[in-house]
């Protein structure tokens, strides 16, 4: 594989995984026949026992920092952090 297409795979994977996670999570609600309110106060006793036991602190940071980050941010959030790393891998192998 080319420096060039490991750097495509990359990205794509990303740009998939993203999009693929948030199809899925759209589905499990849709299964289940509630609107998204109606499934976040399912869900709610199960995450905020996730985040007040203290078994998993870096979970509970994920959730409460993500809980405001609107979809569009998050994404844009992601593919900046890949791109950076890809730019300081390319001036690292071609200065």
């Amino acid at each position: 594989m080319t420096e060039m297409a490991g750097i495509f795979s990359t990205v794509d994977g990303y740009v998939m995984g993203f999009v693929l996670r948030e199809l899925e999570e759209g589905e499990t609600i849709r299964r289940t026949g509630m609107t998204e309110a109606q499934w976040q106060v399912a869900i709610g006793p199960h995450v905020q026992q996730l985040t007040t036991s203290g078994n998993s602190p870096h979970l509970a940071r994920y959730l409460a920092e993500s809980e405001d980050r609107e979809i569009g941010a998050s994404f844009t959030f992601g593919l900046d952090c890949l791109l950076d790393g890809i730019a300081v891998y390319i001036a690292k192998h071609h200065p």
